[in-house]
């Protein structure tokens, strides 16, 4: 009983350990959502401040019927307002958050990264279990392409039909760990890791959906499905 009764306390210490690293990992998310808000803001009212000046250069342009110079110029326009950190705009501000925080990520360290995402902007999903599903499955793909000799992340979130999928590839250096069915990451903290993944599984499991693990001998696929009819 004693033996039983550490066990399920060292369960429980674990799981609240990596309830705050997730909680750790959304001040980050947020933080960094801000500094791409406040940065997009900034570079909004600064051509605003011009606006009527870029009207008048446009009509001077349409007037000479020089398209190809107007559209130059538009092209330098939103170039202007175009902020390099905001990767995904889907109006959903928790996923735009998690994303542009993981693909700045993926972007500094990977040789390709590939990003589609298409979704409602209301998808009634827990933030908290959000980061748990995006958190992990784009930490854990970002760390093994990063091990790999082509460093290739490709992520794709659409929803449809009632149903939202996640697609993520990555490539990784060939070597899988496992221990029944749970993979063992690479990493000194491998046992967290694999633990996240769990953690994973049981959101998705708890949303009504599935998620699928495939590989070969350079390529990793985790593809998640869950119904929106059960997002709550």
């Amino acid at each position: 009983m004693v033996v039983f009764y550490l066990y399920h306390t060292l369960i429980d210490i674990h799981q609240q350990l990596y309830e705050k690293e997730i909680l750790s990992q959304q001040i980050k998310i947020y933080s960094n959502q801000l500094e791409v808000i406040s940065q997009t803001q900034k570079q909004v009212h600064a051509l605003r401040h011009d606006m009527m000046l870029h009207i008048k250069e446009l009509y001077n342009l349409a007037e000479k019927n020089k398209k190809e110079k107007m559209t130059e110029y538009l092209n330098k326009m939103e170039a202007s307002i175009r902020n390099v950190k905001e990767h995904i705009y889907s109006g959903n501000k928790d996923i735009d958050g998690i994303l542009n925080y993981m693909i700045e990520k993926a972007n500094t360290v990977l040789e390709h990264v590939e990003v589609e995402v298409k979704i409602p902007q209301e998808l009634n999903i827990d933030s908290f279990e959000l980061t748990v599903i995006l958190g992990n499955l784009l930490e854990n793909a970002i760390e093994a392409a990063l091990q790999a000799e082509e460093k290739t992340l490709k992520f794709k979130m659409y929803a449809e039909k009632g149903l939202v999928f996640i697609n993520i590839t990555n490539t990784y250096a060939g070597k899988i760990e496992k221990e029944g069915n749970r993979f063992i990451s690479s990493k000194k903290d491998g046992m967290n890791h694999g633990f996240g993944i769990e953690n994973v599984r049981e959101v998705v499991e708890r949303y009504n959906g599935a998620m699928d693990v495939t590989y070969n001998e350079d390529t990793f696929k985790v593809r998640v499905m869950l119904y929106l009819s059960e997002l709550r």
